[in-house]
């Protein structure tokens, strides 16, 4: 699927002009924090000797907070349908905040499946088929970022949800749908800003709720009771940027550090097929930074294990009831104009049960099938007048 930039623009400021009248409160008077979620996906072709290449460019931001984003970078060969690794640029996934330089700008997030015998790196073998938006707008927007394997039934989703009253953290859970794969490991890199031999007394460093320590070239083991949340900087240099994570431990067997670079590899137990965390970065010095976070640990907590991880329908129902009813309501239907939501509809009033991911997945296709051929029906209605 691809769209341009103008569409998505459109999309954007369309969907701003109408939004909800009506806003839940968290306290008198004051509305709660709404927000947009902003969907991208751009494939070019480039030119590799003789050899005809595509890259794609995708991913998602949240507005009006515009503190974070997730953008996913593949190239490959479409008669293939595989990834292809040849120089820098060709490959990323990015966690990209305003905070900078914390979690890895080139690839945060590192997932390894395993088949018979032997360890598959997912970006090196799968490749993105699509983002699909789950909830457009509210308190909170979410979106599956979602990797084919090798048949139609089997695919990998990294499922990304942000609130708008925390506008610096991505909760985020890996899942695997597939009976032949196993999830071996999810990795989480930090990059935490260009510390080289500028700072000679630099370490790579991690802080949990107790205790620190250099994790220089290590596989450090973490006891999962003891490291619920942590903190990754390089200490001793530039003093101001930092990675937080918060871990969900009852899925994991296990969790060390990266043996290269700075960041953690969580291991789920042998049947587990999924894996939850939150992330998030910070530009505050690393004592406050460290402090804040054992602080505010409790409420954190609290937080995390409250997220809801199965898809809200109603935001995305509300979304295109709007939209319909600007067109002229479902009478609609029967247009040119209504077209892009007549398949749509049937699979959007079906509201899919709870733990159903390839009902949810259905889902988000019909509605993100919608919103990237919104600007088409408002063009079809407008010409038709």
């Amino acid at each position: 699927m691809s769209s341009t930039v103008s569409s998505y623009r459109s999309l954007l400021f369309a969907v701003a002009l109408t939004a909800p009248a009506a806003v839940p409160t968290v306290a008198a008077g004051a509305p709660a924090p709404v927000e947009y979620l902003f969907r991208e996906w751009h494939t070019t072709g480039i030119q590799n000797g003789t050899e005809p290449l595509e890259r794609t460019f995708a991913g998602i931001s949240f507005y009006p907070t515009r503190e974070l984003g997730i953008f996913y970078t593949q190239t490959f060969d479409p008669r293939e349908k595989r990834p292809v690794y040849r120089h820098y640029g060709d490959r990323f996934f990015s966690f990209r905040s305003i905070a900078r330089w914390g979690w890895d700008f080139q690839n945060f997030l590192r997932i390894t499946l395993r088949r018979d015998r032997g360890n598959i790196v997912l970006r090196d073998r799968f490749l993105l088929r699509e983002i699909l938006v789950m909830e457009p707008e509210g308190r909170r927007t979410v979106a599956d970022f979602v990797f084919q394997l090798d048949g139609p039934s089997e695919w990998l989703v990294f499922r990304c949800i942000h609130y708008a009253d925390r506008p610096t953290w991505l909760w985020g859970e890996v899942f695997l749908n597939s009976e032949r794969y196993r999830l071996v490991s999810v990795g989480l890199a930090s990059f935490g800003g260009f510390a080289g031999r500028g700072y000679p007394n630099r370490r790579r460093w991690i802080a949990g709720l107790e205790t620190g320590f250099d994790i220089e070239k290590t596989n450090f083991p973490l006891p999962l009771a003891d490291w619920p949340v942590l903190f990754l900087h390089h200490k001793n240099a530039l003093g101001d940027r930092g990675s937080i994570a918060v871990i969900e431990p009852d899925a994991l067997d296990s969790m060390k550090t990266l043996y290269r670079g700075m960041g953690v590899l969580l291991t789920p137990k042998r049947n587990v097929k999924r894996v939850r965390f939150g992330l998030s970065d910070t530009r505050k010095p690393d004592d406050i930074a460290i402090a804040e976070m054992r602080r505010n640990w409790p409420e954190l907590r609290r937080f995390f294990r409250n997220v809801r991880w199965d898809l809200n329908p109603a935001p995305g129902r509300a979304w295109v009831r709007r939209r319909l009813s600007l067109l002229g309501g479902e009478a609609v239907l029967d247009t040119p104009a209504g077209a892009v939501f007549r398949d749509a509809l049937p699979i959007l009033r079906r509201a899919p049960a709870v733990g159903d991911r390839v009902a949810e997945r259905r889902f988000g296709r019909a509605l993100t099938d919608v919103i990237e051929h919104d600007e088409e029906a408002f063009e079809a209605a407008l010409s038709g007048l």
